[in-house]
């Protein structure tokens, strides 16, 4: 229905235009004569999409979204520390049509939180309240050795993990050519990848083993 807001844990099920319907056809009933006997109807239980909502039009039925008691992705738990926002409705119904609305909020059985911060953010006491939840971390800044084995550690029930690397001014990167330094290469790979240019020290160590990995190609020959 119009309106509705999805996730995106959603299957992408639409055919001919049906996220297309207008709220005002549960009024109308798509202008049947039904509509007028009746008197229309008083509430439409929507389904499929998973976060909570509500649609309803002024002088039209109670439309609603239960949502799913569950959540299936990190974007249905954004900016919420707990699953108070997912939920089961208890509808009371009278003659007179919908009396009372009530949501029903999901125990929280494990928490879905998405993190954000440096390395020195994540593994600080501020995130010690996320170590038993399901967890998405987004690092930024610089990503250390090992970075994902200590988020690891430190969120057991880590599901996705994601770099953003810090903005920087892109340097020239030199054409992938025979002629093309292979230690240059690697230096512009390992830039791309940390977000950084590799340490004296890390440029030793690529240096080692592609001199390492020369001599022994120049053996087999």
């Amino acid at each position: 229905v119009v309106g509705g807001e999805a996730c995106e844990s959603e299957r992408d099920i639409r055919v001919g235009g049906v996220d297309s319907v207008p709220s005002g056809v549960f009024t109308t009933l798509g202008g049947s004569p039904l509509a007028e006997r009746s008197g229309g109807l008083d509430y439409v239980a929507l389904g499929h999409l998973h976060r909570p909502q509500e649609l309803t039009r002024p002088a039209g039925p109670r439309l609603v979204y239960s949502g799913s008691p569950l959540p299936f992705s990190f974007d249905e738990a954004e900016g919420v520390r707990n699953s108070a926002t997912k939920s089961s409705v208890l509808l009371d119904l009278g003659a007179d049509g919908v009396t009372g609305l009530e949501r029903i909020p999901t125990p929280v059985l494990h928490q879905v939180r998405t993190l954000t911060g440096t390395m020195p953010e994540l593994l600080s006491p501020a995130f010690d309240d996320a170590t038993g939840a399901w967890v998405r971390v987004i690092l930024q800044g610089e990503r250390p050795p090992g970075a994902l084995a200590t988020l690891k550690e430190r969120f057991p029930s880590l599901l996705a993990f994601q770099h953003e690397a810090p903005a920087r001014t892109a340097r020239e990167r030199i054409a992938v050519t025979a002629a093309a330094d292979p230690l240059r290469i690697t230096e512009d790979f390992f830039d791309d990848v940390c977000g950084r240019a590799p340490e004296p020290s890390e440029s030793g160590v690529l240096r080692s083993a592609y001199e390492s990995a020369l001599a022994n190609a120049r053996s087999e020959r």
